[in-house]
C-alpha cells in the first residue's frame, strides 16, 4: 500500500517549495528578496522586503539585521539564503585546468574523473588565490572557498555530458569557485546557528552570467552603478573578472546639478526627476544636459584604465541607483548613451543599456533580476549534480588540509 508521502512524490500539488532569501550584502546597506523557488515547474517568484540603506560597518550587526528582518518565517521552516556579495567580501572565478592523463588509451573511470576534478580544483585554487586576497584586501589564510561547481567537462576539446567510458589525452575542466572573507563566514556562524548552510556568490559576476550578452565577442566592461560607487567587471575571451571599484555613483550627478544651481541635493534630484518625465523646457533640458555630461565624463575618467590597457569601447551598465523617471521607476538620464566620452588618455567609451527585463516584464528593475539571476544560477544552472558534489566533496577536504574552521563554507547541497 503507497503511503501518503510517497504520494507526494508524483502530485504537484503537495511538491514542497522552497523559501529562499537572497541578500544584497553592500558597502551601504541591505537588500533582501524573499523567493519562493519551484525546481520541477522552473518557476521563481520574488518579493522585496525593506532593503537597510545605512552603511553597516560590522558584519556580525549585519547578519542580526538580516536575522530579524527575517525571524516571521523561521517559526515555520529554516531560513534558507542566498548572499549576493559586494566584491570586497567574495571573489568568484571562472577558469579552465587541464589534466593530462597518464594511460590516454584507457576508458575513463568514475575514480579517474573524481581525481581530475580534485586536481584541477587545487591547481585553480592555487593559482588563483593570490588574485583574490589582493582583490579582497585580506592575507592569503583569511580566505575560504566558499563554493564551487563544475561548469564543464571537455576531452580532447569535445565537451561531454558524462565522461565515463571513453578514451582521452587530454580532461579539461571548466569551474567556478568562490573565494570567501573567513570573517564573514565566522560573523554568519555566530548569529545564525541553527539555519540550512547558506550560499554565497559575488554579485556582480552572477548577474552579469545571466544577463544576454554574448560572452565570447569582442571584450567590454560591464559597469554597476550605486549611489556613491560603481563596481566594474570586464569580460575578455570568455573569462569573467572584476576589475575595480570607481568612486563614481548616482549621486555625483545630483551634485553636478547642485552647484551649477547653487542648491541642495535634494532640489537637485527634484529637478533632475522632472527633466525625465519631460516638465521642463527644451532650453532648459538643453543646458542641464550639457551639465550631466560633464558628471559621465568624470565617470568615463574613472573607467580610463581599464578600458585603455585592453583597448575596450564598450560599457554596458546597468543602475541600481538612479532618479525617478515617467514609469516611476529609478533610471539614468539618457544623454550618456547618446554620444562617446572621452578617458583621461583620450579613448572614446560608448555606454550602452542592458535589456535585461524581458517580454512582458517591464516592471522587472534590477534588484528584482539581481534576485533571481542569483535563484537561476544556485537552483537552474548548476551543471551535473553528481559532478558537483564530487567537487563541494573535495573542497571541503581541501578546506580540512588548510587547517579551515568554517563551518559554513562550501555548501554540499541545493
Amino acid at each position: 500500500m503507497m503511503r501518503f508521502f510517497d504520494v507526494t512524490k508524483f502530485v504537484p500539488f503537495f511538491e514542497r517549495k522552497r523559501h529562499v532569501f537572497v541578500v544584497h550584502l553592500l558597502r551601504d546597506g541591505l537588500r533582501m528578496h524573499r523567493c519562493i523557488v519551484s525546481k520541477s515547474r522552473g518557476s521563481v517568484d520574488c518579493s522585496p522586503l525593506s532593503p537597510i540603506t545605512r552603511h553597516i560597518g560590522d558584519l556580525r550587526i549585519a547578519f542580526e539585521e538580516i536575522k530579524k528582518s527575517t525571524r516571521w518565517l523561521s517559526r515555520f521552516r529554516k531560513r534558507r539564503f542566498i548572499f549576493m556579495l559586494d566584491p570586497g567580501f567574495a571573489t568568484s572565478i571562472s577558469g579552465v585546468v587541464q589534466i593530462p592523463r597518464s594511460r590516454p588509451k584507457d576508458p575513463i573511470q568514475e575514480s579517474d574523473i573524481e581525481h581530475s576534478i580534485a586536481q584541477s580544483m587545487w591547481k585553480l585554487f592555487t593559482r588563483e588565490r593570490v588574485h583574490a586576497a589582493s582583490k579582497m584586501g585580506l592575507p592569503e589564510l583569511d580566505l575560504e572557498l566558499g563554493d564551487v561547481r563544475v561548469e564543464e567537462i571537455r576531452l580532447d576539446g569535445h565537451r561531454v555530458v558524462d565522461p565515463s567510458g571513453f578514451s582521452a589525452r587530454m580532461v579539461s575542466v571548466k569551474l567556478l569557485i568562490t573565494f570567501l572573507a573567513d570573517a564573514l563566514l565566522k560573523a554568519y556562524a555566530r548569529v545564525f546557528t541553527k539555519e540550512a548552510k547558506p550560499l554565497f556568490g559575488e554579485g556582480g559576476i552572477l548577474v552579469l552570467r545571466a544577463l544576454p550578452l554574448e560572452h565570447d565577442k569582442d571584450a567590454y566592461v560591464f559597469v554597476q552603478i550605486f549611489k556613491t560607487v560603481s563596481d566594474v567587471f570586464m569580460v575578455h575571451g570568455g573569462v569573467t573578472t572584476y576589475v575595480d571599484t570607481v568612486p563614481w555613483g548616482v549621486r555625483d550627478l545630483s551634485r553636478a546639478v547642485s552647484r551649477a544651481f547653487s542648491v541642495s541635493e535634494s532640489i537637485a534630484d527634484i529637478i533632475i526627476a522632472r527633466m525625465l518625465s519631460g516638465e521642463t523646457s527644451s532650453h532648459f533640458l538643453h543646458y542641464a544636459e550639457r551639465i550631466l555630461d560633464g558628471a559621465y565624463n568624470d565617470f568615463a575618467r574613472g573607467l580610463g584604465k581599464t578600458v585603455e590597457r585592453h583597448g575596450i569601447s564598450t560599457a554596458y551598465i546597468m543602475p541600481f541607483a538612479g532618479f525617478r523617471g515617467r514609469e516611476g521607476r529609478e533610471v539614468l538620464p539618457e544623454n550618456i548613451f547618446k554620444e562617446r566620452f572621452k578617458t583621461r588618455g583620450g579613448a572614446r567609451i560608448h555606454f550602452k543599456p542592458i535589456a535585461y527585463e524581458g517580454k512582458g516584464a517591464s516592471q522587472v528593475g534590477p534588484w528584482d533580476f539581481s534576485a533571481k539571476a542569483a535563484i537561476h544560477h544556485f537552483f537552474f544552472s548548476g551543471g551535473d549534480d553528481t559532478l558537483n558534489k564530487i567537487a563541494r566533496r573535495r573542497a571541503r577536504w581541501l578546506q580540512e588540509v588548510r587547517g579551515g574552521e568554517s563551518e559554513v563554507a562550501v555548501n554540499s547541497e541545493n
